[in-house]
């Protein structure tokens, strides 16, 4: 799986929109997933067995969302949209596969950095929970075990 990007401003390097694309190891059999109006942003990852990619929503949106979609491009499910409009952003896999943590923004700007939080759900978008909030800027990279 693979982001490519179709849109950028001229000179500055900054993603603003894109696509996700699914290929075989040795390069064949190259498509992009259908993902309508949940056009993603670069930060999708693979379920640890391998049966779905988790991704976010382009940062251009009014407010954001979790998705997941089969690699076949069929099974595109809404998994996570903030009720106070906050923007979840980076999300991450347990190593299960049982949950997915991810920071919430409270502006879709990318250029500004507010304070923010980290929350973990499940992976069926039940049980929400916040890991860490208050004053500062946070961020998920990756699930530790």
């Amino acid at each position: 799986m693979f982001y490519r990007a179709i849109r950028a401003e001229l000179h500055f390097p900054i993603d603003i929109g894109g696509s996700l694309w699914v290929v075989n190891v040795d390069g064949s059999d190259s498509h992009e997933l259908d993902t309508g109006h949940a056009r993603p942003w670069s930060h999708a990852r693979w379920s640890p067995d391998g049966s779905s990619i988790l991704f976010g929503i382009e940062r251009l949106q009014p407010t954001g969302g979790l998705w997941t979609i089969k690699p076949n491009g069929s099974g595109l499910t809404r998994l996570f949209e903030d009720a106070e409009g906050g923007f979840p952003l980076a999300p991450v896999w347990s190593p299960d596969g049982g949950k997915v943590m991810f920071q919430i923004d409270p502006i879709n700007d990318a250029f500004q950095l507010p304070d923010n939080a980290i929350y973990v759900i499940n992976a069926d978008g039940t049980g929400l929970k916040l890991v860490i909030g208050g004053p500062g800027r946070k961020g998920v990279t990756d699930w530790w075990d």
